[in-house]
């Protein structure tokens, strides 16, 4: 049976599939009354991957790097302190009150126990950077076991990255999403096992390409045309002589006439979403690998490759190597994992916050290898299966149980939120919702090079521009934490000039805040194939090949995708966009 419902909070109808009650019988959760976007933007709340500030640590008050403001209220400790046996998260607990709400309970503890300043842990010269276990990572956060990535989120094993989103395997590239195994790649998205491109997107296989779209093996082309090797080269050099905005003008005025994947999944069975990998019945989800039997998930993957040890999740954002978690936001190598945010190697936790190496636990901020606690207060086996039970049946008659933190446990400013960066609001809207807001209290920097006189080109660009601070073309005016001034790294620097790409015009804010703009996995809409036969709907791009399941008619398949109909490009389903690329 389906169930409709009204979404408690936006009051918008949306169904729970069967499989869903089945799910939440299985956890013993009751069906959630928010819907499945509401649920995604509350989750994304609790998650500061880049908002950066200076203050001491509030044990051996040194001066460190912190996620937290010091206008916090609890007290932050440096990564040496906080893992330290300085201190014990148990003397920061208190028994179960039954004539108090648990989440008020809970919000107490959470102002009481210390929190880590940044995570991540064995990093080499790292500091400004969260949630690594890397070297040499600068302004970046989730980078796993990666060397030299500036810039960047989201990255596994990578080396020489700059500003960069979602990649696997990936070398010496420049300012590329949503890829694997590439090196040497400027300017593009969803590539893979591709190498020496530029301005290249949705292609496989492919090296020394210029502005191309949908290529399968090739080599030596431009806008899709092939070149000889000696022609290619001619070409290409005059087209990294053009401005930065001409060649993207170029490009783009090419690829909109070029047909796209309306759906992209990859080796996967039974699957609903975008750009899922490797997965099999996964339903409403996006940027999954290796992930079995969940629904409602956003980047989710197997950090060994394998899809028999990622299972069973549903609402669960930015986690990897985890089975069986419902409404978790950060987290791995766990399993059982009910309403958590970051929490690593642990199993049997609900309603935890930051705790690693734990089991059974409930209610827990702050937990390093403990087992059996309530609150952060301990207690034997017996005691804490009679208490939980005796909290969850409270929690139930209030109507908490079951639902993810309310917005107050979130400690962080609404634009230094991850809720922010996908979903945007201004001030005046996210203060009238009642969060709170940072007045983008950032250093007036002194501009030394306005951005009308950043070179187009990185010839003849002496290494000093590497000491100026340049203007950022958007001049904070626009909704993206912009910081109106930043500095080329030197390593930066080196990597631009090695493979002749164009300098920045934009601080590392806007650039990561443009990945996220033409990334589109938030939204899903039925759309009819767009191919008319010959011509695509808009008698723009005319195929290469006779398509056998419509020939010279309209294509009649349906599908839900991400590019919803306001969008201008050219949408093929999978049997007509394999036709023309194969």
């Amino acid at each position: 049976m389906t169930g409709a419902r009204i979404c408690q909070n936006c009051k918008q109808n949306f169904i729970i599939e069967p499989e869903d009650f089945q799910f939440y019988k299985q956890l013993d959760v009751p069906p959630p009354t928010w819907c499945p976007d509401c649920r995604f933007k509350q989750r994304l709340l609790f998650r500061n991957e880049n908002s950066l500030h200076k203050r001491n640590c509030d044990l051996c008050k040194k001066e460190i790097i912190s996620v937290y403001s010091p206008s916090v209220s609890f007290p932050v400790y440096c990564q040496s302190c906080w893992y330290s046996d300085k201190w014990d998260p148990c003397n920061y607990g208190k028994p179960w009150n039954s004539t108090k709400t648990f989440f008020a309970q809970l919000l107490e503890l959470q102002h009481r126990v210390p929190h880590e300043a940044i995570q991540g842990y064995n990093n080499i010269n790292s500091e400004y950077s969260n949630a690594v276990n890397s070297k040499n990572i600068y302004l970046s956060s989730v980078i796993i076991e990666s060397d030299t990535v500036l810039y960047s989120r989201y990255a596994i094993q990578c080396r020489d990255c700059i500003s960069c989103f979602n990649l696997t395997k990936c070398e010496a590239c420049i300012r590329i999403s949503r890829s694997a195994f590439c090196s040497r790649c400027i300017d593009g998205e969803l590539l893979e096992n591709c190498h020496d491109t530029y301005f290249t997107s949705y292609s496989k296989g492919c090296s020394y390409c210029y502005g191309c779209i949908n290529l399968r093996q090739k080599q030596y082309h431009i806008f899709n045309r092939p070149y000889s090797k000696n022609e290619y080269e001619r070409r290409l050099s005059e087209l990294l002589k053009l401005a930065y905005l001409d060649q993207k003008k170029l490009v783009d005025d090419f690829t909109i006439t070029q047909m796209r994947r309306g759906v992209i999944h990859e080796r996967s069975v039974d699957v609903e979403g975008q750009e899922i990998y490797f997965s099999k019945n996964c339903r409403h989800s996006s940027m999954m690998n290796f992930v079995s039997d969940s629904a409602y998930c956003f980047e989710v993957t197997s950090f060994s490759r394998n899809n028999q040890t990622v299972y069973n999740l549903y609402d669960c954002t930015i986690v990897g190597d985890i089975a069986i978690g419902y409404e978790m936001v950060g987290g791995g190598r766990s399993s059982r994992i009910k309403f958590g945010v970051i929490t690593d190697d642990c199993m049997n936790l609900e309603y935890c916050m930051y705790c690693y190496g734990c089991e059974n636990l409930f209610g827990c901020i702050g937990m390093r290898q403990k087992k059996y606690c309530i609150l952060n207060q301990p207690y034997s086996k017996d005691e804490y299966i009679k208490t939980k039970d005796e909290i969850i049946k409270s929690m139930l008659k209030n109507e908490e149980y079951g639902k993810f933190f309310p917005k107050e446990f979130s400690v962080f400013n609404f634009n230094e939120t991850l809720r922010w960066e996908f979903f945007p609001l201004s001030q005046e809207l996210a203060t009238n919702q009642g969060y709170r807001w940072n007045p983008s209290a950032r250093t007036q920097y002194k501009i030394t090079l306005i951005k009308d006189k950043i070179p187009s080109s990185v010839d003849n660009v002496s290494e000093s521009i590497t000491k100026e601070i340049i203007e950022c073309e958007h001049e904070g005016n626009c909704n993206e934490n912009c910081t109106k001034a930043f500095r080329i790294h030197p390593f930066e620097f080196q990597l631009i000039r090695k493979l002749k790409a164009n300098l920045p015009k934009l601080c590392p804010s806007c650039r990561f805040a443009k990945h996220l703009r033409n990334t589109p996995i938030f939204t899903a809409e039925v759309r009819q194939c767009q191919c008319a036969g010959e011509k695509s709907e808009n008698n723009v791009y005319k195929n290469f090949s006779s398509h056998i399941h419509h020939g010279n008619n309209r294509c009649l398949n349906k599908f839900e995708s991400v590019y919803s109909s306001t969008r201008p490009e050219i949408i093929y389903c999978e049997d007509c966009y394999q036709q023309e690329v194969v």
